[in-house]
């Protein structure tokens, strides 16, 4: 990824990022993110904003597995500056846009709209049993809305060939944030690491 691209934002108490030699899917370099709570990246192309229907597609791997505490990745969208601060689109302080959490020690996903509105999908048995958070995988959330204009957010990752969802697909009859400019990742993270590598954004056609 070319840093000059993203707004970069730490947490609430520190976190940093870093270049990563040592694991990545594209040479020469991963990006790392570190730290208690995190750091995130809102991508600042002139063609990656305003994007109400889309998908945030990105190679992730973690230091942790299933089942054991560590870091927490997070996709974000409709995303509203100044407010957008990682610890704000995670832990759900103030009206700062709409995020993907997955919390794999407790083997959840998170959807939050506001400060006071989030739920939890659990994570399918099949994608505990088969995808290694310790190695690289494929990722996405696709986010549109639907024909009877709410908004529709599909977490997946790619198994063998195939795009699996990770949980139930979660549906907001409220259709949030349509004037959120920036989409982009982060993590919240608790010592150990999370690694990222070929962010793509793409434009979906509204239904």
């Amino acid at each position: 990824m070319v840093l000059a691209d993203w707004i970069k934002q730490r947490g609430y108490y520190g976190g940093s990022y870093s270049l990563y030699s040592a694991s990545y899917v594209s040479p020469p370099y991963s990006l790392r993110i570190v730290g208690n709570n995190g750091y995130g990246f809102l991508c600042d192309r002139p063609e990656t904003k305003n994007i109400l229907n889309g998908i945030i597609e990105l190679w992730l791997k973690r230091d942790k597995n299933w089942g054991e505490s560590g870091p927490y990745p997070v996709i974000v969208f409709r995303v509203n500056p100044p407010q957008w601060a990682i610890g704000n689109l995670y832990n759900g302080v103030g009206d700062a846009g709409c995020s993907i959490s997955l919390d794999p020690k407790n083997k959840r996903v998170k959807y939050l709209r506001t400060s006071a509105e989030y739920w939890w999908h659990g994570v399918y048995s099949n994608i505990v049993n088969t995808v290694n958070l310790t190695s690289w995988h494929k990722w996405r959330v696709m986010f549109y809305t639907d024909e009877l204009e709410r908004l529709v957010i599909k977490f997946q990752v790619m198994v063998g060939d195939e795009w699996q969802n990770v949980c139930d697909p979660f549906i907001d009859d409220t259709n949030p944030h349509t004037n959120g400019i920036y989409l982009g990742f982060g993590a919240e993270t608790y010592t150990t690491g999370v690694l990222f590598d070929d962010i793509k954004i793409y434009k979906l056609t509204p239904l």
